[in-house]
């Protein structure tokens, strides 16, 4: 995948994520929209993200795993909630 990139801003940020309750993913100054790269960096536990507060999971990074995808512009607000203990989970964005 080669996509043309016009804008200049970037994020990379590694989290830790809780279990008890799902938390907020800091998306930085990043615009909306654009590529986002996950990665679980735990080495037992899973992680999943999910489009906003209190919605179905829509990733699941099993350990270690990581996904890359295009956000739509209009996902403002990601959130991620762990299992059975907390996990670091590295964001990476940038802008289209």
């Amino acid at each position: 995948i080669q996509p043309t990139v016009s804008g200049t801003q970037y994020m990379d940020n590694v989290q830790s994520i809780g279990f008890a309750a799902e938390e907020a993913i800091l998306l930085g100054d990043v615009a909306s929209g654009g590529y986002c790269f996950f990665q679980n960096m735990d080495a037992t536990n899973f992680v999943s993200i999910r489009q906003g507060t209190g919605t179905t999971n829509f990733v699941k990074l099993l350990a270690g795993e990581w996904a890359c995808f295009r956000l739509s512009a209009d996902s403002t607000a990601p959130f991620a909630i762990a299992d059975t203990a907390a996990v670091n989970l590295r964001c990476l964005r940038f802008d289209l």
